[in-house]
C-alpha cells in the first residue's frame, strides 16, 4: 500500500511538471524525495521479508521438526526403552543424553555427535529420542536435499542455523544422509557450489554450539 501511494504521488508530480513548467524546480525536488521514499519502502519490505524467512518461518531444508508445536517435546524418563541397541551403545546414548541435558540446564555449548551405520538401523530414531530425553526441540534435514539447491545451498544452510538459534528450548538438528554432500574438500568431483555449502556447514559447526 505504501509503495502504491508513493507511485501515485510520483505520477501526480510528473503531471504537475508538464502542466505548469514554472514549478519545475519544486516538482523535481518532490519527485526526488518521493523516489527516495519509494526505494526505501521497497527495500525495507524486502529486508523485512528476508528477516522473517531467516528467523521465523521453517527453512525449506527442514523436513520434520517439533519446534513450534504445543510445548515442544516433553522430557521422558526413558525414551530409549523401545530402541533396540546393544548394551554398550545404549549406555553411550544415555551418557550423551545426560551431558546434553546438563549443557542445556547450565546454558553451556552443546556437543556435536556423529551417528553412523547401515540404513534402517535407527539413527534418526535415536536422535529424536535423544532430543526427547533432554527436553529439546528437534529438526531433521536431509543431506540429499542440499546438492539440488546449487548456489542457493549456502543461504539455505545459514537459514537453518539462524532459525534453530531462535528456539528458547534449544534444537537438536539431525542431518540425515549427511554423506550425500559432506565429502573431502579436495575431492575433484565436488563442484564449487557444494564446496561452498560444506564450508558453510563447517563454519556453523566448527565449534560447540
Amino acid at each position: 500500500a505504501a509503495i502504491r501511494s508513493v507511485a501515485e504521488r510520483l505520477a501526480a508530480s510528473a503531471t504537475a511538471l508538464l502542466t505548469n513548467p514554472s514549478r519545475a524546480g519544486a516538482a523535481v525536488a518532490v519527485a526526488g524525495a518521493l523516489a527516495l521514499a519509494y526505494f526505501l519502502a521497497k527495500e525495507g519490505t524486502a529486508l523485512t521479508r528476508d528477516l522473517v524467512d531467516r528467523t521465523l518461518r521453517t527453512p525449506a531444508l527442514i523436513k520434520e521438526q517439533s519446534k513450534g508445536g504445543r510445548g515442544g517435546i516433553a522430557a521422558a524418563a526413558d525414551p530409549f526403552e523401545d530402541v533396540v541397541v546393544g548394551d554398550a551403545l545404549e549406555k553411550r546414548l544415555k551418557s550423551i543424553a545426560r551431558s546434553t541435558a546438563g549443557a542445556k540446564r547450565w546454558n553451556a555449548p552443546f556437543r556435536h555427535v556423529l551417528f553412523h551405520g547401515l540404513p534402517g538401523t535407527g539413527k534418526t530414531m535415536a536422535a529424536e529420542r535423544l532430543a526427547r530425553r533432554c527436553g529439546l526441540d528437534y529438526a531433521i534435514m536431509s543431506g540429499g536435499d542440499v546438492a539440488p539447491l546449487g548456489k542457493k545451498a549456502v543461504t539455505q544452510l545459514h537459514r537453518v542455523f539462524d532459525w534453530a538459534q531462535k528456539s528458547r528450548r534449544g534444537v537438536l538438528l539431525f542431518v540425515d544422509e549427511a554423506d550425500a554432500f559432506l565429502r573431502r574438500r579436495e575431492d575433484d568431483a565436488m563442484g564449487e557450489a557444494m564446496r561452498s555449502a560444506l564450508n558453510a556447514l563447517l563454519y556453523r559447526t566448527g565449534s560447540q554450539s
